[in-house]
C-alpha cells in the first residue's frame, strides 16, 4: 500500500476523545489511533528521554504522544512533519501557549518544506520522534527525508587527525580489549552501551545523541552485538557520514545471516580467520580483511603472583564442547535426530581432513536447503568435529595428570567422575592468575577456525606462562618456530607435553620469546591501528 490515502478522517472515538482514520481510493481503511480510548498513547507510547534542543516529529497523528511535552521545563524547536493538512493543524494548534517554537512542515509541498528546514538552525542537536502508525503509512515519504534533514543540519566533520571510535558496548567477549588498545593508542574513544531491552524509539535516540555530541568517524561493533535487525544504527551512521566496522570474532555466517542482507553493504567486515572473507565478500560487505587476534597486556601482563607458582603440572582450559554445548546449536536450526549419523560421519571425514569447510554437506539428503538452515549445520558439524577432536588429543593425558579447567561437568562426563577438573575461571579477573599457576598450558583450537589462532596463544604468554599449542597455518604468519611449542598429532602431544615437564629452561626460554613477539606485533592497539 504505497499510495496515500484520499483523504484522513476525524471522528469521535467510544471515549469521547478525537480519533483518525486513512481511507483509500478503493475503499480500504486504516486506524491511525484505536477507536475505543486513544487518549490512553499519552502513556502507552511513551517519549524517549528528551536531550535534544530540536525534535523532528516525523508522522503526528493526533499527537496524543507529544503531550507531555507542553510540561517540559526547557523551551524546544518542535519541527511537525506530516502529509496531511488536517493532522497538522489539529496538533499544531495542540502545542500553542506550551513555550515552545513550533515549525509545522507538510513534506508533499516542496517549496514550504525545504523554506521550512531552513528555519533551523545548523549544528544544533537533533532527536526523531515518530507516532509509529502516522509514520508507517507515510514511510516512503520519510525515508529520504531523514537522510536530507540530516546532511542539512549537522555540519561536514572537520579534517583532524585523531580518528574517533564509538564502540559498541554490552559485556561482549573482545569489547574491554578493544577499549583498552584504543585508549593505548592515544585514540578518542566513547563506549555506546546496548540493550536487548532498549525499543526502537530509546535505541535510536541513544545512537542519535552519542553521534552528535562524541563526532565519531566510526563505529566499530564486535560480531554484529548493538547492530539492530531493523537497521536504525546502520541508516543514521550513513546519513551522518560515519563508517560502520565489524570484527568477527566468530564464524560470520550464522551472525550475519540473523540481520537483513541489505545491510551487508553498509558495513566494513574484519574476520578473525581468513577462511569466511570470501563468503563476506559475496554477501557484500566493504572490502572484507583478514584481523586476528591479539593480547591485552592490561589484563595478561600481570607479574606472576608467589601464590601461583605451579600448582599443576599439565592443564588444559576450556569447555569440552560436548553434548550441552552441541545441544545449543541443535536448537538454533531445524535439527532433525535422524541427521545425527551423518553429522557423525562428516565431523570424522572433516578432521582427518577427507573434505573441507566448502564441500562439507556435499551429497547429503537433507530436510531443508535454506541457507540459515544449512549454515547452522555446517557450524553443528565443524563444532562435533572439535569436540572429537579435544577428546582425541587429551585422552591420552588423563592418566599423565591432566587438569581440565572449565566445564567441569562436561569433562567429568567425557573422561569420568576420578578425571580433575577446575570450575570455570573468570576471563578478567582469574585467568592470568591461573595460567601462571601451570607449568604447561594447552592449547587445542576449535575446527571453526581452519587456519587462524585462538586468544589462548596471546594470552598465556602475555601472562608471563608456557603454551604448547595445536599447529595452525597462521601460526608462521605471527610468530617465529623458536616462538612457540606447538604438536600436530595426540602422539606428538603426549611426548612434548612430557618433555617440557621437565625441561622448565625451555619453556621459560620460549614463552618469554613469544611474550616478546606479543607486545611487539600482536596486542590490541596494534590490530586497532588498521581499523583506525
Amino acid at each position: 500500500m504505497n499510495a496515500l490515502p484520499e483523504k484522513v478522517e476525524i471522528f469521535c472515538a467510544t471515549s469521547g476523545f478525537p480519533s483518525a482514520r486513512l481511507r483509500w481510493p478503493d475503499g480500504v481503511i486504516r486506524l491511525l489511533h484505536s477507536a475505543e480510548a486513544p487518549e490512553r498513547e499519552s502513556e502507552e507510547l511513551a517519549l524517549p528521554d528528551i536531550w535534544a534542543k530540536v525534535l523532528i516529529c516525523l508522522g503526528t497523528g493526533l499527537g496524543y504522544h507529544l503531550h507531555t511535552l507542553l510540561k517540559h521545563p526547557n523551551p524546544l524547536l518542535i519541527v511537525l512533519c506530516e502529509a496531511w493538512p488536517e493532522l497538522l493543524g489539529y496538533v499544531a494548534g495542540q502545542l500553542e501557549g506550551s513555550g515552545h517554537t513550533v515549525i509545522a512542515l507538510n513534506p508533499r509541498d516542496a517549496l514550504s518544506f525545504q523554506a521550512g528546514l531552513a528555519q533551523i538552525p545548523s549544528g544544533v542537536s537533533l532527536q526523531w520522534l515518530r507516532h509509529p502508525a502516522s509514520y508507517r503509512m507515510q514511510k516512503n515519504i520519510f525515508e529520504p527525508l531523514e537522510q536530507q534533514i540530516l546532511a542539512r543540519i549537522l555540519p561536514h566533520k572537520s579534517t583532524r587527525t585523531l580518528s574517533r571510535t564509538l564502540l559498541l558496548h554490552g559485556q561482549h567477549f573482545l569489547q574491554e580489549e578493544i577499549y583498552n588498545g584504543l585508549l593505548e593508542l592515544g585514540k578518542p574513544v566513547q563506549q555506546l552501551a546496548y540493550d536487548d531491552s532498549d525499543g526502537y524509539g530509546i535505541w535510536e535516540s541513544k545512537i542519535l545523541r552519542a553521534i552528535q555530541e562524541f563526532r565519531p568517524d566510526q563505529i566499530l561493533s564486535v560480531n554484529m552485538k548493538g547492530i539492530d535487525p531493523e537497521g536504525v544504527l546502520l541508516s543514521l551512521a550513513a546519513g551522518m557520514g560515519v563508517a560502520v566496522h565489524v570484527w568477527f570474532v566468530d564464524d560470520p555466517r550464522p551472525i550475519a545471516l540473523a540481520q537483513a542482507a541489505s545491510q551487508f553493504p553498509l558495513m566494513h567486515a574484519w574476520c578473525w580467520e581468513r577462511a569466511y572473507l570470501p563468503w563476506l565478500r559475496q554477501k557484500g560487505f566493504i572490502d572484507p580483511q583478514w584481523l586476528p587476534l591479539a593480547g591485552d597486556p592490561h589484563l595478561f601482563n600481570a607479574p606472576a603472583s608467589p601464590i601461583a607458582q605451579y600448582r599443576y603440572d599439565l592443564v588444559f582450559t576450556g569447555s569440552s564442547m560436548g553434548d550441552e554445548y552441541l545441544a545449543k546449536i541443535k536448537r538454533s536450526f531445524l535439527w532433525d535426530e535422524r541427521l545425527a549419523p551423518l553429522v557423525e560421519l562428516r565431523a570424522e571425514e572433516y578432521l582427518r581432513g577427507a573434505c573441507t569447510q566448502e564441500n562439507l554437506l556435499d551429497e547429503l539428503a537433507l530436510p531443508f536447503q535454506d541457507e540459515r538452515n544449512l549454515t547452522w549445520l555446517i557450524c553443528l558439524i565443524q563444532h562435533t568435529a572439535s569436540f572429537k577432536k579435544r577428546v582425541r588429543y587429551l585422552s591420552p593425558l588423563v592418566d599423565q595428570g591432566l587438569v581440565c579447567a572449565g566445564d567441569s561437568g562436561g569433562w567429568k562426563k567425557v573422561f569420568g567422575v576420578k578425571a580433575q577438573t577446575l570450575a570455570d575461571i573468570n576471563y578478567r579477573s582469574g585467568l592470568a592468575l591461573h595460567y601462571q599457576s601451570c607449568r604447561v598450558n594447552l592449547n587445542l583450537t576449535s575446527c571453526q577456525m581452519p587456519q587462524t589462532v585462538n586468544q589462548r596463544v596471546f594470552d598465556v604468554p602475555l601472562s608471563g606462562s608456557f603454551l604448547l599449542t595445536d599447529q595452525q597455518q597462521d601460526l608462521s604468519e605471527l610468530f617465529d618456530p623458536s616462538e612457540l611449542a606447538t604438536f600436530s598429532s595426540p602422539g606428538e602431544l603426549l611426548d612434548k607435553s612430557a618433555w617440557f615437564l621437565s625441561h622448565a629452561d625451555e619453556r621459560e626460554r620460549i614463552s618469554a620469546a613469544a611474550r616478546k613477539r606479543i607486545l611487539g606485533e600482536h596486542t590490541y592497539a596494534h590490530r586497532l591501528k588498521k581499523i583506525c
